[in-house]
């Protein structure tokens, strides 16, 4: 914001309120790098509670793509695809979140790569998507096989009136 900030000065253009920077990232079946670190199954419900700090997407359920690596009897890292209503069959965004008593043992590399396996067997693509600064959340991408095609930075402003 700051390099720009004399630019949009310059233009008449209001200095921005809120910027947001996206890292974008893709998988297929051809590129994915499966992970076993735990016993991961598909969730169709919240049968198997989440560990402390965790939300299952219960908007997911009983239909969606949702699977999660289950510790100590209950479920301590899930990962989900969302459509993303652009050639729906064949095209995933998906979401990820490990409890955090459960971080860094790769718990999230295996619930993503199950859901990007399911994701390929039916010849569609994986999207990921994370702010550059989580650094934790591209590693994870990365290890799972995604390539990065993109980022996004959005200034917005509101003018007063």
């Amino acid at each position: 914001r700051v390099a720009l900030a004399p630019a949009l000065d310059q233009a008449g253009l209001p200095q921005p309120r809120r910027a947001s920077h996206d890292l974008f990232f893709a998988c297929d079946g051809a590129a994915l790098c499966p992970h076993n670190h735990g016993e991961c199954r598909r969730l169709r419900d919240t049968a198997i509670s989440p560990a402390e700090g965790l939300h299952l997407p219960t908007h997911c359920f009983p239909d969606g793509l949702v699977y999660g690596v289950v510790a100590e009897s209950q479920v301590v890292s899930v990962a989900y695809a969302h459509r993303t209503n652009l050639m729906e069959e064949q095209v995933a965004d998906l979401g990820v979140e490990t409890a955090p008593g459960y971080r860094r043992r790769g718990y999230a590399q295996t619930a993503v790569s199950a859901v990007v396996t399911e994701i390929a067997r039916n010849g569609g693509v994986a999207y990921y998507s994370c702010s550059p600064d989580n650094h934790a959340s591209a590693a994870t991408a990365r290890s799972v096989g995604f390539m990065p095609y993109g980022r996004n930075f959005v200034l917005s402003s509101l003018q007063e009136g």
